[in-house]
């Protein structure tokens, strides 16, 4: 989340500037709480060659927590892959 964040603010966007997430999403004024999905939208439109990387760590993070954060070697080797791909990409 972090580096998606620091590669996508400031975000201008309709003619608006927007400095952090936070102040992106008050804009909204969704009706329910949905940061991790505005922040998945906005992956998908400004940094879309990593947005599959994004969404599968997403998923798999979301979900670790019904199994106590115990993941296969297989799992966790993607999961280092995913990240690395999006470091890399939001440091440049």
């Amino acid at each position: 989340l972090h580096y998606v964040n620091f590669k996508l603010f400031p975000l201008t966007k309709d003619e608006n500037k927007y400095e952090n997430l936070s102040q992106y999403y008050k804009t909204l004024q969704l009706p329910r709480p949905a940061l991790h999905n505005v922040t998945i939208e906005l992956v998908s439109t400004y940094i879309k060659h990593i947005s599959s990387f994004y969404r599968w760590l997403y998923d798999t993070c979301r979900t670790a927590r019904y199994h106590n954060y115990k993941v296969d070697d297989q799992t966790a080797k993607m999961a280092i892959l995913c990240l690395n791909n999006i470091k890399n990409v939001c440091i440049k």
